[in-house]
């Protein structure tokens, strides 16, 4: 097995202690369909996940640090490929949830278009062969190409309540922010929802404005972007948005060994007349 092979004969290798931590912070950027298709991005000081909805209106970006690995050997020039993260989360599950949490080897010898997966239990080992695809370039949205308009830290699990308000009231959320308080709206066939919450509330760990800002988005985007997450999860998400009205949702996410984990969620502003909602 990998542990008795000289790492440097792959691209790359890694060793993550539990293998739950890997399908807590991948499970998040399925979308909540079966077939999704990522990109797998590694670079000297982190393996990234990167998914796009087929029109490109939301990104999803899972990025997991080097301190959350052991054995770790990535590259010094940027390896990138595409898999089927469906049944990458498929082969990471297979002693289900009975398992205590299986170790979790990964090596990419960058031929034969395989990555490979062996899950190490007690006396058991299971080797996972998983076809891999080229990929250009992950899109990039330029999120930090423009001025920031707004930044605040807010605990999860309130932007995930709030945004469970708004479930029956149409497909848009429109999203005020201004230096006083974060400001939610729908309208739709069970009437209007108006939620306010007060920059100086205990929600908020910061909050700063730097450019008020009146955008709206598909609420099936940002439920996809919070409601995903499981509850146990995430503490902390940071919102931000740009000048032009791109949000970012960063999700701190826990691993077990201490390690840096987290899934950032892009989203693309509706243009509209809000007097139209």
């Amino acid at each position: 097995v990998m542990q008795s092979q000289d790492p440097s004969q792959y691209l790359f290798s890694c060793q993550v202690a539990n293998s739950k931590v890997l399908v807590k912070v991948l499970s998040v950027i399925l979308f909540g369909r079966k077939e999704t298709t990522c990109q797998i991005v590694v670079v000297d000081d982190c393996m990234q996940f990167v998914a796009d909805l087929e029109d490109k209106s939301l990104q999803a970006t899972a990025t997991l640090k080097r301190d959350v690995f052991h054995e770790v050997h990535f590259p010094s020039s940027t390896v990138r490929f595409a898999i089927n993260l469906s049944h990458f989360l498929e082969c990471l599950n297979l002693y289900g949830n009975t398992s205590m949490g299986a170790s979790a080897h990964l090596h990419y010898p960058g031929r034969d278009n395989t990555l490979v997966l062996a899950l190490h239990e007690g006396d058991k080992v299971t080797e996972c062969a998983l076809r891999t695809g080229r990929t250009e370039a992950a899109l990039d949205l330029r999120f930090a190409a423009y001025p920031l308009a707004s930044r605040a830290a807010v605990r999860t699990e309130v932007l995930r309540d709030v945004l469970g308000d708004f479930e029956g009231y149409g497909d848009r959320v429109r999203l005020k922010l201004s230096s006083g308080a974060l400001t939610l709206c729908g309208s739709g066939p069970c009437g209007t929802c108006e939620v306010q919450i007060s920059a100086q509330a205990e929600a908020f760990s910061s909050f700063e404005c730097f450019r008020a800002l009146d955008t709206s988005y598909l609420s099936s985007h940002l439920v996809l972007a919070v409601k995903t997450l499981a509850r146990e999860a995430s503490e902390k998400t940071t919102l931000k948005a740009n000048s032009e009205g791109m949000l970012s949702l960063v999700h701190l996410i826990r691993a077990d060994q201490g390690g840096g984990c987290t899934v950032e969620f892009v989203c693309l502003p509706l243009y509209q007349d809000h007097d139209g909602m």
